[in-house]
């Protein structure tokens, strides 16, 4: 039986992508216009002590026990429970001061409401900026400045030929054409997943800062989630292999360069 290429390329991952100037206005503008609504709909979720010891409170203080051993003592000589108590009580007496120092970020001043919050906002939207240019848009991109490996990727998979033309420099094509590897009325669903789990995959990397174990712990959530959707019929099995025959859909580092290799393999 033949091995049949079907499509082949690399996406790279940039350094950083630059945020356009209108996703920074309208990320301040978003929080601003809504900062009513925002404060309203975090007092219908938690209204009350009640509501706060369970949601916020008590999922707290769970998380927090584990980190301290059983036969740990503090210098006040209190032991592990002593301090899992403490602890929980301060966190359950903690509603009135988190609720007031929230409605003081929302109040009006001046005439306007939620003044400080918007200060705020308009003051940390550079730091936005920096953050997601660093970290999110790497992967997604945008319509503006251009689509990133996680959009170019999921599209390419269900056989979008225009995201061809979403090819960046650095980007490599190197053969078949776009091919849709779904299963008949999943590709709407494959899109979406691909989309999602390549952008997760790819910060998860990006924080470990490259840890060889995290690289491969991730690509294999990506191909066990591409094997779940593909179609047995129009493509291999992907592997977190290489080889001339192999399909897969894995990130890379080479040397300075971090991106997304994938090929998709029919054997007829």
């Amino acid at each position: 039986m033949a091995k049949v290429l079907k499509m082949k390329y690399s996406l790279l991952v940039p350094d950083y992508q630059e945020v356009a100037a209108d996703q920074e206005a309208k990320y301040a503008d978003g929080l601003i216009i809504n900062a009513t609504r925002i404060n309203e709909r975090r007092k219908y979720k938690i209204p009350d002590d009640g509501t706060y010891i369970a949601k916020v409170a008590g999922p707290s203080n769970r998380g927090f026990s584990p980190m301290v051993k059983d036969d740990f003592v503090s210098r006040k000589g209190r032991n592990a429970t002593e301090i899992k108590t403490i602890q929980g009580k301060n966190a359950e007496d903690s509603f009135n001061k988190w609720n007031n120092n929230i409605d003081l970020a929302f109040a009006e001043v001046d005439g306007v409401k939620a003044k400080r919050f918007a200060e705020n906002v308009v003051n940390k939207k550079g730091n936005w900026s920096e953050e997601v240019g660093k970290k999110t848009l790497r992967l997604t991109g945008d319509k503006i400045r251009g689509r990133g490996v996680a959009a170019i990727n999921a599209h390419l998979l269900v056989g979008y030929a225009v995201a061809m033309d979403w090819l960046r420099q650095g980007d490599l094509w190197l053969g078949g054409a776009p091919y849709d590897i779904a299963k008949d009325g999943l590709e709407g669903s494959l899109k979406a997943a691909v989309m999602q789990m390549v952008t997760r995959a790819g910060l998860t990397i990006l924080a470990s800062g490259f840890d060889a174990d995290t690289i491969t712990r991730q690509n294999t959530n990506i191909l066990n989630l591409l094997n779940s959707l593909r179609d047995a019929a129009k493509c291999d099995e992907f592997k977190l292999t290489t080889g001339a025959d192999d399909t897969y859909c894995l990130f890379k580092l080479t040397g300075a360069l971090f991106e997304l290799h994938t090929q998709i393999v029919l054997t007829a």
